[in-house]
């Protein structure tokens, strides 16, 4: 009788853990989401500081700044259903991508001016 009574408690447990566990990990791409809007939210500003300094030629400014644009509204369209893994993922390298142009642009700006 007493092994009865273990597996009865178990049970409903052992689901509970595991709604638990799925629960969480589906929350984890809408936090990743959100610090992903932060991150591109940080990227327009750097643009701005970028072009007030002189930083980075029209043409650069204009091409990273339709980059940007393009983070904005992909992260719009992916938030409307909801974001999975997959999203996150592809969010996220193209932010890197376009971090990497930023530093890059106005890295070869300083450099063209100290010659």
């Amino acid at each position: 009788m007493k092994k009865s009574k273990f597996l009865f408690l178990a049970a409903p447990l052992a689901l509970a853990g595991s709604v638990l566990a799925a629960t969480s990990a589906a929350a984890a791409p809408a936090q990743s989401a959100h610090q992903l809007q932060n991150q591109i939210t940080q990227l327009d500003r750097q643009l701005d500081r970028a072009e007030n300094r002189g930083d980075l030629s029209r043409r650069e400014l204009r091409s990273l700044s339709r980059e940007v644009s393009g983070l904005q509204n992909l992260y719009r369209s992916y938030s409307r259903g909801g974001f999975d893994r997959h999203e996150v993922s592809t969010l996220s390298q193209r932010l890197d991508d376009t971090r990497k142009a930023i530093a890059s642009a106005t890295r070869e700006r300083g450099q063209d001016r100290r010659r």
